[in-house]
């Protein structure tokens, strides 16, 4: 081989080798971490732990939920989550889909919840969906925005 394609081939493998660095995103690795991050979430919320429940979300996030208008910060959110921790009875959440980006700093799931509430002597069962954007802060997966909706108009006494 003459000089000139070792001149060449030489940089084009250390290109090469470069491109299949091992500090590659691990997206699997990422997408448990999602998921054990939002099982733990649903773990605290079931248990009405407004304080570990509130330490998954970013201080700039925001909340939809279906009927009401849309809240903006963590503290916001805290309100209407207490008035829900005092609400239900039951709560069900699970997770249906995970998908993170390729950078692995920003994630979305999507799945489903249960909830029975107590309104006066009046038992209501709620089913619904979510969809979660989460972004990882120094190395945290949090969510930055939620939407939560309900599979009716109005939920139905039991």
């Amino acid at each position: 081989m003459d000089r000139m394609c070792k001149i060449l081939i030489v940089p084009l493998v250390a290109i090469l080798l470069g491109a299949c660095d091992s500090s590659e995103m691990d997206i699997a690795a990422e997408k448990a971490t999602v998921a054990a991050r939002g099982k733990a979430l649903a773990t605290a919320e079931a248990a009405r732990d407004i304080e570990t429940a509130m330490s998954f979300w970013t201080e700039d996030a925001i909340f939809q939920m279906h009927g009401s208008a849309q809240l903006q910060g963590k503290e916001a959110i805290r309100g209407v989550m207490q008035a829900f921790f005092e609400a239900f009875k039951e709560f069900e959440g699970s997770i249906t889909h995970i998908e993170v980006a390729a950078s692995g700093d920003l994630a979305y799931d999507y799945g489903v919840n249960r909830v029975l509430l107590q309104v006066d002597e009046t038992e209501m069962l709620v089913t619904g969906k979510y969809l979660a954007i989460w972004r990882k802060i120094d190395e945290t997966w949090l969510i930055s925005a939620i939407s939560v909706t309900d599979d009716v108009a109005f939920p139905a006494p039991l």
